[in-house]
C-alpha cells in the first residue's frame, strides 16, 4: 500500500501473519523502489539489507539488522545496524552510522556543520577522504582514516585494543584529541604542518616522531610536547596500557 501522510508518502508492504507457507514453500522477498531525487527516506525494514543510490535529502534507518550500503546524499544520514555491514559513500551533512561485529566503512564523507559520528563494537572503522568534525570510537577493531582534514575543535578519536591510523591532509587550526588502549596509535601529518603537538603512552610505551621539524616544549620518560611550525592546531595522542605513538611527516606530494 502507498499513502499519502503530511510529510510525504509512506510506502507499506504486508504479508498475512502468521504466514500461510513454510518449509519447502518459504521464500526471500526482494523490493526495488524508485523515487524521485532530491527525497528524504526513512526506512523501516528490521530484517532487511539496504541498498540506497541517491541524489537524497537524507537517508534513515535508525534500527535494523541488515545490511546497509547507502551513497549520494546531501543531507542527513542515521544508520543503527547490529553484526552486519555498513557502507558510505559520497556523502555530504550530518552522519550518524553505527554498528557492531562487522566492518563499517566511509569514503568521501563530508560534514560541514555537525560532528559526524562513527561507532564500532567488534569491528574496523575505515574512511577514505573525511572533512569536518569526527567522533570515531570503536572497542577491539581498527580505525583508520586516510584523506582526513579535521576542522574545528572537536575531533575525538578512541579505540580499544586495536591500531588507530590516520593520514591527515592537513591540520589547519583545528584540534584532534586520539586515544587507545593496549594498541599503537600511528599519524601521518604533512610535514609543513603547523602545530602543538602533546602525546603520552604508559609504562613500557615509546613515542617516536620522525620528518618533522620541531621544538620540544616538553620532554619526560612517558610524555613529549614539540611545536611544529607556529603551532597553529593541536594533536593529542595518548596510550593507556600496552601500545606507542609514532608521529610521521609527509613532504608535499606524498599520498
Amino acid at each position: 500500500d502507498i499513502n499519502r501522510v503530511s510529510e510525504g508518502a509512506r510506502l507499506q508492504l504486508r504479508a498475512p501473519n502468521p504466514a500461510p507457507w513454510s518449509g519447502k514453500e518459504s521464500g526471500s522477498v526482494k523490493v526495488v523502489v524508485q523515487v524521485p531525487a532530491g527525497v528524504l527516506v526513512d526506512i523501516e525494514a528490521m530484517y532487511f539489507d539496504v541498498v540506497a543510490t541517491g541524489p537524497f535529502r537524507g537517508v534513515l534507518i535508525p534500527a535494523s539488522l541488515g545490511r546497509l550500503e547507502i551513497a549520494d546524499v546531501e543531507g542527513r544520514v542515521e544508520l543503527a545496524t547490529a553484526n552486519r555491514k555498513i557502507t558510505l559513500k559520497n556523502v555530504t551533512g550530518d552522519v550518524s552510522a553505527q554498528t557492531s561485529n562487522s566492518s563499517l566503512t566511509a569514503s568521501n564523507i563530508v560534514s560541514p556543520k555537525g560532528q559526524a559520528v562513527f561507532r564500532n563494537d567488534g569491528g574496523e572503522i575505515r574512511i577514505d577522504g573525511f572533512t569536518g568534525e569526527i567522533s570515531a570510537r570503536n572497542d577491539f577493531g581498527r580505525i583508520e582514516i586516510a584523506h582526513f582534514t579535521p576542522t574545528g575543535r572537536r575531533n575525538v578519536i578512541r579505540g580499544q585494543s586495536a591500531p588507530i591510523v590516520l593520514d591527515l591532509a592537513e591540520l589547519g587550526s583545528s584540534q584532534l584529541v586520539v586515544s587507545n588502549r593496549l594498541e599503537d596509535i600511528d599519524i601521518t601529518v604533512p610535514s609543513a604542518m603547523s602545530g602543538v603537538l602533546t602525546l603520552a603512552v604508559d609504562q613500557g610505551g615509546r613515542i617516536e616522531v620522525s620528518s618533522l621539524k620541531f621544538q620540544t616544549d616538553l620532554v619526560q620518560r612517558d610524555r613529549l610536547g614539540i611545536v611544529v611550525g607556529d603551532g597553529d592546531g593541536f594533536i593529542s595522542g595518548s596510550i593507556s596500557g600496552r601500545g606507542n605513538v609514532y608521529i610521521r611527516g609527509r613532504d608535499q606530494g606524498e599520498n
